[in-house]
């Protein structure tokens, strides 16, 4: 029996699980805001974007997730809600391998 953490993307995929190769956390925040049909960009410089490197979000209330771009050196977050005024959320960056 294996113990541990999963994190699943939106639909459901196995991004990270208890038999994934070694996952290294390279970058967080747990408390960021967007406007609607606004974007940030954060700065991680080890992420690429390739398979490599994922990044997780969750909402801190009920709202859509923002969308999320992956560049060399850094990662966009935009709220492409048409509902809600902001998107409050959580993010994590991971290097699998």
């Amino acid at each position: 029996m294996n113990y541990g953490a999963e994190i699943h993307n939106n639909n459901g995929t196995l991004i990270i699980g208890v038999n994934s190769d070694v996952t290294s956390l390279i970058a967080y925040d747990d408390n960021l805001t967007i406007a609607k049909g606004a974007s940030l960009t954060v700065n991680v410089p080890a992420v690429r974007n390739t398979d490599q490197f994922v990044v997780y979000t969750t909402q801190l209330v009920m709202q859509e997730a923002p969308s999320v771009t992956k560049s060399t050196g850094t990662v966009t977050f935009t709220n492409t809600s048409s509902y809600f005024p902001t998107s409050e959320f959580q993010y994590w960056v991971f290097r699998k391998g």
